[in-house]
């Protein structure tokens, strides 16, 4: 062994350099893949799961029908997701229905994003503050949906008849966002 060893020694130096070089040059390209791929940090909110048809039906009935979903689709940093349900035994034009828009930010950056576009998007006029919802809350009177930044996500909650948005209340919005939020 030792003569193998003292007769081969320039080859068996020059291969552990190569296998090391090679080693460090995949390691370096496992460290730049990971650093440059998004890191789905937290689980997207879906919209379904925290409004259930159980919930609805306590708001619009026994009748109540699912009407509307989307499960968590990625946009960047974000995933939205969308719920809805009617009361099923009414005419089209009273048509009630509760719907939650949910918008997650999964990674840190996404919910920073949220926490930043939550308040530029807040109008200026025709809203309500809303206190003890969320982390902020207004209801936005000309399109009658209470928005709610809670931690990392953006809900949307409208409540009331489909055909007038406007119509819907305050009240009735926060009534479906705190059995969504608790």
């Amino acid at each position: 062994m030792k003569e193998f060893i003292a007769k081969y020694k320039d080859q068996l130096a020059l291969t552990i350099v190569i296998v090391a070089g090679l080693a460090i040059v995949a390691a370096l390209i496992a460290l730049f893949v990971y650093n440059n791929t998004p890191k789905v940090v937290y689980q997207p909110t879906d919209a379904c799961t925290v409004f259930t048809l159980p919930e609805a039906q306590e708001l619009l009935g026994e009748a109540a029908v699912q009407s509307g979903i989307q499960a968590p689709t990625n946009e960047g940093n974000f995933a939205t997701s969308r719920c809805g349900y009617t009361d099923a035994n009414v005419d089209a034009e009273k048509l009630i229905v509760a719907a939650v828009t949910v918008r997650s930010g999964f990674n840190d950056n996404g919910a920073s994003e949220n926490r930043v576009e939550f308040t530029q998007a807040t109008p200026t006029s025709n809203i309500d503050e809303i206190q003890d919802l969320g982390d902020k809350a207004y209801f936005n009177h000309r399109l009658g949906q209470l928005n709610v930044l809670n931690d990392r996500d953006w809900y949307i909650f409208s409540y009331g008849i489909g055909s007038d948005p406007g119509g819907n209340t305050p009240e009735d919005a926060v009534e479906l966002a705190k059995k969504v939020l608790n």
